[in-house]
């Protein structure tokens, strides 16, 4: 617990030396000054301060991998990602606005339509394929780190159908722990019919069409509530290392 509230302490004076950096440039440089005769002393100020920004997004970023390097991906990290982004492409705009003496009205404009643009990609983007498909492609890799996302996190459709794969790793606590896991999902979905339209969603019928691919697999599990409990709690004892 401490160790996340110092993560977002670190994010939100991130964006609190972004946001004052955006305000201050943006009120300083107007076209009004433009013609004062100590503007490019000013300027070059506002270089050096913007580059040392700029250092400062680059190390939030190198944070963030260090984290998906130590236990992998996550929905919140991809979130964060996208966030470190867009505050960094608005800051970007503020240095656009000083080359090109622009008013702030066209700062404002510009910075709404990029957080616009952002939440549209940010809501289009598959958080559970993307973060589950990078563990599971880690650990295909030889690297158990990002097993524990699987036995922490709840998965979606999505997050199933992207460590499909790990039926077949070679560490045997993750693949018995995964297939317990399938076979827990096959279990709570008999009956799941998709005749009425109104509760069809394509991820969950891929992912029923690809666990009757692998039934033969899962049979052990499926027929024991007791075998699935103990595989799914001993792989979360062997992943919870790397929490």
């Amino acid at each position: 617990r401490f160790t996340q509230t110092k993560k977002e302490n670190g994010h939100l004076l991130f964006s609190y030396a972004l946001a004052l950096a955006t305000v201050v440039l943006s009120c300083v440089f107007q076209p009004s000054t433009h013609s004062h005769p100590r503007i490019h002393r000013l300027q070059c100020w506002a270089w050096v301060w913007s580059s040392l920004n700029m250092l400062l997004a680059l190390s939030v970023y190198n944070r963030m991998w260090i984290y998906v390097d130590f236990n992998g991906m996550t929905r919140m990290r991809i979130v964060a990602f996208f966030g470190i982004s867009c505050v960094v492409v608005g800051f970007l705009l503020v240095v656009a606005k000083i080359r090109a003496n622009r008013s702030f009205g066209w700062l404002i404009q510009r910075q709404l339509l990029t957080l616009a643009i952002f939440w549209i990609i940010h809501s289009c983007t598959p958080h559970d394929w993307v973060a589950y498909r990078w563990n599971r492609q880690s650990i295909s890799n030889g690297d158990l780190n990002p097993s524990v996302q699987i036995t922490e996190h709840t998965l979606t459709c999505d997050g199933y159908l992207a460590i499909l794969p790990l039926v077949d790793c070679e560490n045997e606590t993750i693949r018995e722990g995964v297939h317990a896991m399938l076979a827990d999902q096959v279990v709570s979905r008999t009956g799941y019919s998709g005749s009425d339209w109104r509760q069809w969603r394509l991820s969950e019928s891929r992912l029923l069409e690809s666990l009757e691919g692998i039934e033969q697999k899962l049979s052990t599990y499926r027929e024991s509530r007791v075998k699935r409990e103990q595989a799914i709690e001993k792989f979360k004892s062997f992943a919870y290392q790397w929490y």
